[in-house]
């Protein structure tokens, strides 16, 4: 039988390494609620470009790159630098996306600008600096007018299926978009609700009006008549109405509307023309 006082000889409590681990236990605790004190500090700087963040009352921002597998490597230095580059990168990201928004300068963008904008941040936003800021932003003003006539051109010529095939040059009192309904909704291969909004925003913006509501989108309202069972609905100066082919045709009823439009397409066009003369 074994003897435990000859077996035990020597073994003491580790009192002392026991008062290192509580050591520690207390300032890793005491780090960590200041880290995060620190990372909700400065996710709560973070730019909200949608504003949406404030209605669910939940701000994700930077904080979002915490769930991110890079965070393993926290406790190399040359990771935390990396770390830091990709939540400086959303906030980067966030910032120029609220500034252009501020800006209003989107409202007379295309979608092709756009999606060319939004593609370069996704891929590598530039640092938020002044001279960044200032000196893209004096480029987009200087462009506005050549931009607002591209977006609606484009807007139009995709617009309408027989547009191109009429004349190239002005836009008809109907227009017409083949396909654009499926018997679900919007037709989503053709982005046919991103073409209704973007009408919405050019008259709008003819108009001098505010930008609308997410809630007071026309696609959003076709989509809700829709399936109440309507075949139109009239938006101020525009009528709606869609037929079981998934046809949607456009009526514009203000011919000054229509008139600006087709204003702003000849000066296009004379600018491009002209530009191809030089």
């Amino acid at each position: 039988m074994t003897n435990l006082s000859t077996a035990t000889r020597g073994l003491s409590p580790p009192t002392s390494e026991l008062d290192k681990l509580l050591e520690d236990r207390a300032r890793a605790e005491a780090l960590l609620v200041q880290a995060f004190d620190m990372i909700a500090e400065a996710n709560a700087l973070t730019p909200d470009p949608d504003g949406r963040d404030e209605l669910r009352q939940l701000k994700t921002g930077l904080a979002a790159e915490l769930r991110t597998s890079d965070w393993y490597g926290i406790d190399k230095p040359d990771r935390r630098q990396g770390l830091v580059k990709t939540c400086m990168d959303h906030f980067d990201r966030d910032g120029w996306l609220m500034l252009l928004k501020r800006s209003r300068l989107a409202e007379l963008m295309s979608h092709k600008d756009k999606d060319e904008y939004y593609a370069q941040l996704s891929k590598n936003p530039p640092a938020l600096t002044r001279e960044s800021v200032v000196g893209t932003f004096t480029e987009l003003f200087g462009n506005r007018h050549a931009t607002w006539r591209r977006s609606v051109v484009e807007l139009f010529a995709g617009l309408s299926g027989h547009y191109k095939s009429h004349d190239p040059f002005k836009v008809a009192r109907r227009l017409i978009i083949p396909s654009a309904l499926g018997w679900s909704g919007w037709n989503f291969y053709i982005h046919v609700d991103d073409k209704v909004d973007d009408l919405q925003r050019v008259i709008h913006v003819i108009q001098g009006k505010e930008p609308p509501a997410d809630d007071e989108r026309w696609s959003r309202n076709i989509d809700r008549h829709r399936r109440e069972g309507a075949v139109g609905w009239i938006a101020g100066p525009v009528e709606f109405r869609w037929f079981k082919n998934g046809s949607l045709h456009i009526w514009m009823q203000d011919d000054t509307i229509t008139e600006a439009i087709n204003d702003i397409i000849a000066e296009h066009y004379g600018a491009v023309l002209a530009g191809r003369k030089g």
